[in-house]
C-alpha cells in the first residue's frame, strides 16, 4: 500500500482523495454519480452487470 498511495482513490461520505490531493467538496454520492455517468457515456457502453 505504501508504494501505491499516490495512485489510490479513496472516497468517503465527506471527501475524496485522489493520489495525494484531497477534495473536501466531493462526497461519495457525487463521485459515484459522475463515475457512472462517465461509464454510460463511454464508447461501447452502457454495460450490463
Amino acid at each position: 500500500m505504501k508504494s501505491s498511495f499516490g495512485e489510490m482513490i479513496e472516497v468517503t461520505d465527506t471527501e475524496a482523495r485522489i493520489g495525494y490531493r484531497h477534495y473536501r467538496q466531493v462526497a461519495m454520492q457525487d463521485f459515484l454519480e459522475a463515475l457512472l455517468s462517465r461509464f454510460r457515456a463511454a464508447p461501447g457502453g452502457p454495460r450490463a452487470y
